[in-house]
């Protein structure tokens, strides 16, 4: 358990992925935007405290 971080990591990725492959943006504004959400996410992520649940819960 911890924060989402390799999760906005993921999203990111696949943020960046969109915009060159599927949007057709060139790489340097897409790479822009990407960092753009991963700050606004993570900062998200902090400010909330959203955390992760253990994958298995000990009694």
């Amino acid at each position: 358990p911890g924060q989402f971080f390799a999760l906005v990591v993921v999203l990111a990725c696949a943020v960046f992925l969109t915009l060159v492959l599927w949007v057709r943006w060139p790489s340097v504004p897409s790479a822009w935007v990407t960092v753009a959400v991963f700050f606004i996410v993570r900062g998200l992520t902090l400010r909330y405290n959203w955390r992760t649940r253990p994958l298995v819960v000990e009694d």
